[in-house]
């Protein structure tokens, strides 16, 4: 009907990713209890291993799909635009 609708983070997160090798490059930022906000991005994925992500300071970790979606950052210039005169 046209209309947007919110969709919870829970409910994203179950959805199967249709192209995952399109999160490769995007950037990501993780909370690690104790020490600290860490920025980074996906370097790869494969079916076997899920999303590798490298951080920033060298470190490196394999994600689920719902792991990674919930610390990708938003893609820089592509928010949503208002249409006009609606």
């Amino acid at each position: 009907d046209g209309d947007e609708e919110d969709v919870p983070l829970a409910a994203l997160v179950k959805l199967a990713l249709a192209a995952p090798q399109h999160l490769v490059g995007r950037r990501v930022s993780k909370h690690f209890p104790g020490l600290g906000r860490f920025e980074g991005a996906v370097a790869s994925h494969s079916s076997r291993d899920g999303f590798l992500v490298q951080y920033d300071d060298g470190d490196e970790e394999h994600l689920a799909p719902p792991q990674l979606l919930r610390i990708l950052l938003p893609v820089k210039g592509k928010g949503r635009k208002k249409a006009c005169g609606a």
